[in-house]
């Protein structure tokens, strides 16, 4: 019976227009910022230095661009702009089109890149919460009475199925990241080693848990929309905020707390983040621990309320 609730909610997913939307606005969106950052010329644009442009191809992408605001500084892009406007000499020498922050990197770095961004968890928390929303919003729940005395059947099934979307969209970016360095790499090399393996597997693991975590939340809230605010607040890292006002104050009350100490270390969005290709062993340790806790916890709750109220 498990089997045949799979394939009926992968059928239902490939049956959503939002299935195909998101993977068309997924495309163009990864596409473009894989443009910034291997084929957009930010020190002929913006006057940065070429040591500047060098430090910041060994960082992640946001501490490069936050190393661009901070030590490019405004005054800098101000002085390009006053040039550019008073002078057509100007004009001339600037290319945007040229060496990127990233100009060197492989196939698989730039895959990295992209899903540190967190653009792949914005438009998954769209697909989880109109995926398992559909429940409450079209009563698809009463059609269910076959699995009524095992509900965790449907419910396993919509994880399955989801599941196989993010793998799918996993490997989407991973083949947009190809096709943009063979248009704006130095060379097109796609760089797969062991670790890269390794990094694929554990960043897979960690976008499934938040899925499964948007699906907490909307199985929660009865409601599509609540589950796809939800996600895409936490995508969009507001609820790293509330963890550093956290941090903030546990260090507060405690004076033994080690400086470093931060419970961002926990967060789904900051294992992605500081999870790299030559990661030691404890962060990829890490990752999989959060992977597994988070998507155990989103999977029991569910479950114990899936359960527990009646069809409706």
């Amino acid at each position: 019976m498990l089997k045949n609730i799979i394939l009926m909610e992968l059928y239902r997913a490939l049956k959503q227009k939002s299935t195909w939307v998101i993977l068309v606005i997924l495309f163009i969106t990864t596409f473009t910022f894989s443009f910034f950052l291997l084929g957009f010329n930010i020190s002929a644009l913006f006057g940065i230095s070429q040591d500047t442009m060098e430090e910041a191809a060994t960082m992640d992408v946001n501490a490069a661009l936050d190393k661009f605001f901070k030590e490019g500084g405004l005054a800098q892009v101000a002085a390009a702009y006053e040039r550019s406007t008073n002078s057509d000499s100007y004009e001339e020498d600037i290319e945007i089109v040229g060496q990127g922050m990233y100009y060197d990197s492989t196939a698989c770095d730039v895959f990295r890149y992209n899903v540190s961004t967190m653009n792949e968890l914005m438009f998954l928390a769209i697909f989880a919460g109109l995926f398992f929303g559909s429940d409450y919003a079209f009563g698809m729940a009463r059609n269910y009475t076959l699995i009524n005395d095992k509900r965790w059947k449907g419910l396993a099934g919509k994880a399955i199925a989801m599941g196989a979307y993010v793998l799918i969209m996993h490997i989407w970016i991973w083949i947009i990241s190809a096709f943009a360095s063979t248009c704006w790499a130095k060379t097109f090399e796609l760089g797969i080693t062991p670790r890269f393996l390794l990094y694929f597997i554990a960043s897979y693991f960690l976008i499934f848990a938040f899925a499964l975590i948007v699906a907490a939340a909307t199985v929660i809230c009865r409601s599509r929309s609540a589950g796809i605010t939800f996600g895409v607040l936490f995508s969009m890292g507001t609820v790293s905020y509330l963890v550093q006002f956290a941090d903030m104050y546990l260090k507060y009350k405690n004076d033994n707390i080690p400086q470093d100490f931060s419970l961002s270390h926990m967060m789904i969005t900051m294992n992605l983040v500081e999870l790299r290709f030559d990661s030691g062993a404890w962060i990829y340790t890490r990752a999989f621990l959060c992977a597994a806790i988070y998507s155990a916890a989103a999977g029991f709750i569910s479950y114990l309320l899936v359960k527990r109220r009646d069809i409706s």
